[in-house]
């Protein structure tokens, strides 16, 4: 079960109202966490934390930093639009990352390949392996759109992370769902599972 501690930040989420509440703040108590993990008060402040399973295949310290990584340099784009759409922005991510993605123009891809489809497992709505493009996960990763943000992650071993996540939207919606899921599989997850509020699992596998 999530660990129901109060939002900081007011939980207004109807896609417009809380693209006014996300501001530099928010980058900058996320940018802290990603380096130092969540100051111990802040574990008192009254936050919507939302846990997650990471599963990996005997990586998992791995696959932490690597997702660590990842969000450090996203976080690092600010309050900018449209950074997905731009090649010059795109660089700015690992190769190994890119090329994990299918993209809108085939040409994108560091190598150059063809926009292949990612095999689909998991069914219902925006969680479609086959439905996400990088642009589709750069779009719900921007910081006035994004509906979670990082709050901490711990290796329970070599094969599962505990990752706690802070969630304005109420409840989490599936662009949240899609958007956690994609960028640990690209980080060579195998699976995740995400703890719903009461007694409902709703387990993502490769």
């Amino acid at each position: 079960m999530p660990r129901n501690i109060r939002l900081k930040y007011p939980p207004h989420y109807d896609g417009y109202t809380w693209k006014q509440s996300v501001d530099e703040e928010c980058l900058a108590l996320e940018r802290r966490r990603l380096k130092e993990g969540p100051a111990r008060e802040e574990l008192c402040l009254g936050m919507e934390i939302d846990a997650h399973y990471v599963y990996c295949a005997g990586n998992a310290p791995e696959v932490m930093r690597w997702a660590i990584e990842i969000m450090t340099i996203v976080n690092g784009f600010g309050m900018e639009e449209d950074w997905g759409e731009d090649p010059a922005r795109r660089e700015l991510l690992p190769v190994w990352f890119r090329d994990k993605w299918r993209y809108k123009d085939p040409a994108s891809r560091a190598d150059g390949g063809h926009d292949t489809q990612l095999p689909s497992s998991v069914t219902g709505g925006d969680l479609k392996d086959d439905e996400w493009s990088f642009e589709k996960w750069a779009g719900n990763m921007e910081a006035v759109w994004r509906d979670w943000f990082w709050f901490n992650a711990t290796c329970l071993d070599e094969n599962r992370i505990l990752l706690d996540v802070e969630r304005p939207g109420d409840p989490a919606s599936d662009a949240m769902k899609g958007s956690v899921w994609r960028l640990f599989k690209a980080c060579g997850a195998t699976g995740y599972m995400e703890i719903e509020s009461g007694d409902e699992y709703f387990p993502r596998f490769l």
